[in-house]
Order: C-alpha cells, then sequence, then structure tokens
C-alpha cells in the first residue's frame, strides 16, 4: 500500500515540475498566478499523501499550515498587481 502512496507522490510532484517549468518560462501573469496555486496545491498534496504512508501526523498539521501560507501568496500576489503601474500585472507589454 505504501508503494501505492509513493507512487501518487511522484506523479504529484511531476505535475509540480511542470508548473515551476511554467514559472521558469514565464507566457503570461495569469499563467504564473495559476502555476504559483499548482505548486502550493501540490505541495499540499505532497505533504498529505505522505503523511498518510508514513503515519506520521505532524505531516498533516505542516501540510495545513502550507496552505495558508500559499493563500496568502496568492493574495500577495494579487495586491501587487493592482497597484497602478506595478506589478505582474502591468499592461506595458505593447
Amino acid at each position: 500500500m505504501n508503494e501505492a502512496y509513493f507512487a501518487i507522490g511522484a506523479a504529484i510532484l511531476l505535475s509540480v515540475a511542470a508548473g515551476l517549468a511554467l514559472i521558469r518560462r514565464g507566457a503570461t501573469p495569469g499563467d504564473r498566478l495559476l502555476a504559483v496555486q499548482l505548486v502550493g496545491t501540490g505541495g499540499v498534496a505532497v505533504l498529505l499523501v505522505l503523511a498518510s504512508a508514513t503515519g506520521q501526523a505532524a505531516l498533516i498539521d505542516v501540510a495545513l499550515v502550507y496552505a495558508l501560507l500559499a493563500s496568502g501568496l496568492l493574495i500577495a500576489f494579487v495586491k501587487v498587481g493592482q497597484a497602478p503601474g506595478s506589478g505582474p500585472f502591468r499592461s506595458d507589454h505593447d
């Protein structure tokens, strides 16, 4: 059963790696925003799968804190984009 958990964790990590590649390439600000959220969600998912596989309840607490931090990062990213003439959502790409 643990092998299945580790296979699921590896699949999630592969999707997170694809998200990191998208962040690095940086197609559009919206793509970057979604990729950052994918990394946050994937990190939480991997931690929860590892908690189930190893039986360590502390990883569930770490996943909860990581989810809260990821949501705060999303709010900060959007707020920076709303400031006039600043942030990742500038419209001076003409």
